[in-house]
C-alpha cells in the first residue's frame, strides 16, 4: 500500500466552509468562518449561494481518534475533478458559475499564497493579463497534493502530528467522499472491508510499537507504509476477513466511547472493556498474519508499554 498526504489549500479560510442550509433549487448557502490559528485574514462571506457539486465533507487532524472519526459539519470546496485535475476556468464559469465567482472574490489572496511550488504556479497571474496567464499555468484556485487519492470513497487516515499513532476508517457521508486536509495521511481502499483490514493491521500493537520505536510525534507521515509492509487485502483470505470484521467491531465500539449521539447497541455494555477484548483479538490475528508467536506478541506489548510510559 502507498500513503498520501491530504489536500493542501495553502489558504484554508477560503476553501473550508460551513453549510448553512440547502435551498429549494438544491443549491447550498455557505459561509467561510475564521479558521483557528490562521495567519492571514480574508474577507468573510455570509449567506453565499453556491452549487453543491464541488463541496465535500472535510476532516482534519483534530477529528481523528483510534477507530473513530469525529465529523464536525465542516466542508471543503474542492475545484478539481474526480481524477484530481483542476477544473479549467472556462468549465468553472459555465458549469459552476457561483463557485467560480466565489473563488474570484479571493483572486488576489489566492495568487499570493505561500509555498515554493504554489508560488511558482501562481507567478504568471502577477506578471501577465489574466487571459494570457491562464493559458500558461494552472487555475488560480488550484490546490496541491494528491487530490485523486483524497477523493477515494474509502480510506484509512492518521494524523501527521500525534502523541500516539492511531488510525481510523473513513467512509462517504451522504454519498460523497470525505476529504482529509494535509495534516492527515491516507491510504486508499477499494472497499469498506479492505479499509477495515488496513486499519486493523495498522492499529495493532505490533505495528504501533514499531511506529513508536522509530518516529517522533512530528513525523507520523507517509513513510510509515514504506517500513510497514501490509499484505494486500484478499477478500477470499479468511484471516484477512477476520481482521476486517474485528476492526469493524472496534470502530462500532469506539462510537460508544466517543460519539455524542451514541447508537442503541451501546446500551448495557462496557464499551471500553469490550474494545480492549476486540483489540486483543486483533493483535492475535495480526501476529498470525506476520508469523509472530504468542510469546513474541507479548514482547511487542511490553515494548509498547515502555514506549508509552506505562
Amino acid at each position: 500500500y502507498k500513503a498520501y498526504e491530504g489536500v493542501l489549500t495553502a489558504l484554508n479560510q477560503v476553501y473550508f466552509i460551513k453549510v448553512q442550509k440547502k435551498t429549494d433549487d438544491n443549491m447550498l448557502i455557505i459561509t467561510n468562518p475564521p479558521e483557528s490559528g490562521q495567519k492571514k485574514k480574508v474577507k468573510k462571506i455570509e449567506n453565499y449561494k453556491i452549487e453543491p457539486d464541488l463541496i465535500y465533507p472535510l476532516i482534519r487532524g483534530r477529528d481523528i481518534k483510534k477507530w473513530y472519526i469525529d465529523f464536525k459539519e465542516r466542508y471543503i470546496i474542492l475545484p478539481h475533478d474526480k481524477e484530481g485535475n483542476p477544473i479549467p476556468h472556462h468549465i468553472m464559469k459555465t458549469k459552476y458559475p457561483y463557485t467560480y465567482q466565489y473563488f474570484y472574490q479571493f483572486f488576489n489572496d489566492l495568487i499570493n499564497r505561500s509555498g515554493g511550488f504554489l508560488k511558482q504556479k501562481m507567478a504568471p497571474y502577477k506578471k501577465y493579463p489574466f487571459d494570457k496567464a491562464e493559458k500558461m499555468t494552472v487555475p488560480f484556485y488550484y490546490v496541491m497534493n494528491n487530490v485523486k487519492a483524497s477523493l477515494s470513497p474509502y480510506k484509512v487516515v492518521w494524523k501527521e502530528i500525534t502523541g500516539s499513532f492511531a488510525c481510523a476508517v473513513v467512509k462517504p457521508i451522504d454519498e460523497k467522499p470525505v476529504v482529509p486536509d494535509h495534516k492527515l495521511m491516507l491510504v486508499k481502499a477499494e472497499s469498506p472491508d479492505e479499509a477495515y483490514y488496513i486499519a486493523g493491521v495498522l492499529n495493532s500493537v505490533i505495528v504501533r510499537s514499531i511506529i513508536e520505536s522509530y518516529t517522533c510525534v512530528m513525523e507520523r507521515d507517509t513513510h510509515i507504509l514504506d517500513f510497514i509492509k501490509v499484505p494486500k487485502f484478499d477478500p477470499n483470505n479468511n484471516l484477512h476477513k477476520k481482521i476486517a470484521e474485528l476492526s469493524k467491531k472496534a470502530h462500532e465500539l469506539a462510537k460508544c466511547i466517543y460519539s455524542n449521539n451514541k447508537p442503541d447497541y451501546c446500551k448495557n455494555i462496557d464499551a471500553k472493556e469490550e474494545l480492549k477484548k476486540v483489540e486483543d483479538e486483533i493483535d492475535l490475528a495480526v501476529a498470525e498474519l506476520y508469523g509472530i508467536s504468542k510469546e513474541e506478541l507479548e514482547g511487542f506489548r511490553e515494548l509498547m508499554n515502555i514506549l508509552s510510559g506505562k
